[in-house]
């Protein structure tokens, strides 16, 4: 079964010299969120990733850091 097509309005055409610019623009607000809240963020193309570095034992402070930023 496929899903029903949708007509874009907007967009940038793949392969684009805009595209890295507008990929940096659309991502920075999480970046900056992401470290409001201590915690790490790696972008690559359509992959993102979070982590933080906590002591051996400490895991419930990395918890709650991940927690707050998913309420902010």
């Amino acid at each position: 079964m496929l899903s029903a097509t949708h007509l874009l309005q907007y967009g940038v055409p793949q392969g684009s010299l805009l595209s890295p610019l507008l990929y940096i623009l659309y991502t920075v607000d999480i970046c900056h969120v992401m470290e409001r809240h201590n915690l790490r963020l790696h972008l690559y193309v359509d992959n993102c990733q979070v982590y933080s570095g906590v002591a051996v034992g400490d895991e419930t402070s990395a918890v709650q850091s991940l927690a707050a930023c998913i309420r902010h």
